[in-house]
């Protein structure tokens, strides 16, 4: 998150858990409309959602607000923020 983003959260009183429950409740899309994107998931499996007809599920990155790493980088250039998502558990360690 930018430092500009980050101010804007911190000014409207929300902590790093309500930034990452508000998140992990509003990133998501209607399979209807990640279906004729092109976006079929990983690998060679096709999601069930791919092939069930039912345009109305929500898709998200997100399996619960925790599993989302969420921390402060860059400069005051521009509201600009970044998500960078992996496939597998993310593991970090303090440097």
């Amino acid at each position: 998150m930018s430092p500009e983003h980050a101010r804007i959260c911190a000014d409207a009183g929300m902590s790093k858990q309500d930034v990452k429950q508000y998140l992990f409740e509003n990133a998501w899309r209607l399979s209807g409309d990640v279906r004729g994107l092109g976006v079929l998931g990983f690998g060679e499996a096709v999601p069930r959602w791919v092939t069930d007809g039912d345009d109305t599920r929500r898709l998200s990155p997100l399996r619960d607000p925790d599993r989302l790493l969420l921390w402060v980088a860059g400069g005051d250039v521009g509201g600009y923020s970044a998500v960078i998502f992996g496939g597998s558990r993310s593991v970090t360690h303090k440097i």
